[in-house]
């Protein structure tokens, strides 16, 4: 087992905000600079590197952007470089803004990705493919407080690429049709993005690249998808075309757009909280229209921030006030065991999806199967 996921869903912004009025006041920034916390090891037998990389995106070919992307990979020279930060200065501060937390509050903890480490030679498809997989964070929140997911696919071997969507504010519609506009927005930017990813553009964004690849006759890329909330409503309408993303599993997420009239391929894998499986009516509709390998499990004991890093920083450092500040939107008793089983079975759903290897079952101890269907 292993990894962790984490989306803070549009309508926690104000909601998180009031209540934290309400809470008595968190720890003094003296006091939190004092602190440390470090992440929980990744699986793997592979240390993860870290690089953050600006690119461009192209959705709007009249007025083109720019998007962060963090790439977590494995690597063999850990002891040679620092650690990676946890999350951006400036970001820190919009969330600890946000959720009304002490500043420094993100400073403290420690990750277990090292900063600009020279990659190890990755592991390739049957078909001399390099795998890649893209996170996408929900509505509101930065892909690093998914760190723990995406340690532990690195650990194993995994490209992992951390999509930095614009934040930094409080989402002004949260309706259903604002969500589907973002989520149509997201899934177009990942597929500009995505668009870029060839051996060449790797050499030049992840250190050591070229030489770790140079006898492995690579002839492109494969790519899978994952994301919480919004971001795995996203991973399901890029998934509309197969040529882009190969392979996707949505955290907990909605489905919105398209895809609740047109369907999309799999493989695609569902994770859901138990605390919430009496809103997958609309899954249960679109169900039929997902052609292809394609499961719906569901995480005992578990709710929407449960899939994310919030479980963990709360569980880790309770004079925070994070659970009070998440209050029902966090339910497992054991956070950690929580992630490490949705990182088991990223993990077996890629290894599947992307390589043609591995166990595909996902009946776990903790783990009911809602819908299953395959080819």
């Amino acid at each position: 087992m292993r990894l962790l996921a984490s989306r803070i869903q549009s309508i926690l912004w104000w909601p998180g905000l009031l209540l934290a009025q309400l809470l008595p006041p968190p720890p003094a920034s003296a006091e939190v600079a004092s602190m440390s916390l470090t992440l929980p090891n990744p699986p793997g037998p592979f240390a993860v590197g870290s690089a953050r990389i600006q690119v461009d995106d192209e959705t709007d070919k009249e007025s083109p952007d720019h998007v962060m992307l963090h790439f977590r990979y494995p690597t063999l020279h850990a002891n040679t470089v620092t650690r990676a930060l946890y999350i951006p200065s400036e970001t820190a501060r919009q969330l600890e803004q946000t959720y009304t937390l002490p500043e420094g509050a993100f400073d403290w903890v420690r990750t277990n990705s090292f900063k600009d480490a020279d990659i190890a030679c990755p592991f390739l498809s049957p078909h001399r493919s390099l795998p890649v997989i893209v996170f996408s964070p929900g509505l509101g929140s930065p892909e690093g407080l998914y760190t723990v997911f995406q340690e532990a696919l690195a650990s194993w071997g995994y490209i992992v690429v951390g999509v930095e969507h614009p934040l930094g504010r409080p989402p002004s519609d949260a309706s259903p049709s604002g969500s589907a506009d973002e989520t149509i927005r997201r899934a177009k930017s990942i597929h500009s993005i995505v668009k870029q990813f060839t051996p060449q553009k790797m050499a030049t964004w992840i250190p050591g690249f070229e030489e770790a690849t140079r006898s492995q006759n690579l002839r492109g890329m494969t790519v899978g998808m994952f994301g919480h909330s919004l971001g795995g409503a996203a991973t399901a309408l890029a998934m509309q075309d197969p040529s882009v993303v190969q392979a996707g599993c949505s955290l907990d997420g909605p489905l919105y757009g398209p895809v609740l009239t047109t369907g999309f391929p799999g493989p695609f894998l569902f994770q859901l909280a138990t605390a919430h499986l009496g809103n997958y009516s609309t899954l249960q509709s679109v169900w039929p229209r997902i052609r292809g390998w394609k499961r719906a499990i569901a995480i005992k004991s578990a709710a929407h921030n449960d899939f994310s890093d919030i479980a963990i920083l709360a569980s880790l450092a309770p004079e925070l006030g994070i659970a009070q500040i998440f209050r029902g939107r966090l339910a497992a008793s054991n956070p950690l065991q929580t992630l490490l089983a949705v990182g088991e079975n990223l993990r077996d759903f890629f290894d599947f999806a992307l390589r043609g290897i591995g166990d595909v079952n996902f009946l776990r101890e903790n783990t009911t199967l809602q819908f299953t269907a395959s080819i």
